[in-house]
């Protein structure tokens, strides 16, 4: 996107644009992680009909990040870890979000974490926080915080997530009928790494449902 794209509401209807251009007009389930759970729950309200089920995981709902409700971060298990030169410099990354540091979570976050990193575009990612994350905010947050969904929602937060927090995702869930919500108590905004096969069953289990 050009610069002056750059902003949640274009970055939203280019993904819509995508799907529309592989899908054409078939239903389909949306999986979102993060800023990708903040798209995939805008792209459920822009289109109620097509998006049947959500399974998200640590989502954004508070686009500007001053006013998050974030928690403290905390570890609750740590064990000595063997840090290589060639990933030195994303361990600070690591060290900050997640909750449970060991050689087995060290390893998830090499494998899945550091090569979406390393192909990141950091001019694009600035000008998406640009203006004090104004153009991260979607223009119809607001409305999309409060809205009761009929789809059925699995939301997954982590008690622990200097990220995101979670008392956002509680208040949010509250109002949903067909909501699932997985708190988990021993893992931050890496989630997916703290608490794996948790994380896992809760998704086989949205699998199943399908």
């Amino acid at each position: 996107l050009p610069p002056a794209q750059t902003d949640s509401d274009h970055v939203l209807a280019a993904i819509a644009e995508t799907v529309t251009a592989v899908l054409g007009n078939q239903s389909f389930d949306v999986v979102g992680y993060s800023y990708g759970g903040y798209l995939a729950l805008a792209l459920a309200y822009q289109e109620p009909t097509r998006v049947q089920r959500l399974f998200l995981v640590c989502p954004t709902l508070t686009g500007i990040r001053g006013e998050r409700h974030v928690a403290e971060h905390r570890i609750i298990q740590s064990a000595p870890i063997a840090v290589s030169a060639a990933n030195a410099d994303y361990f600070a990354n690591y060290h900050k979000v997640t909750v449970v540091q060991n050689p087995q979570t060290w390893q998830a976050f090499q494998t899945q974490v550091i090569p979406g990193i390393r192909r990141t575009n950091l001019d694009a990612l600035h000008q998406l926080h640009r203006d004090h994350g104004t153009h991260y905010r979607l223009s119809f947050e607001d409305q999309l915080k409060a809205t009761n969904f009929a789809q059925p929602i699995t939301l997954l937060s982590g008690r622990h997530d200097v990220t995101i927090g979670y008392t956002d995702h509680e208040a949010f869930m509250t109002h949903q009928v067909n909501g699932t919500f997985g708190l988990f108590a021993n893992a931050g905004h890496n989630l997916p790494i703290d608490q794996y096969p948790m994380m896992a069953a809760y998704f086989t289990q949205f699998l199943r449902e399908s």
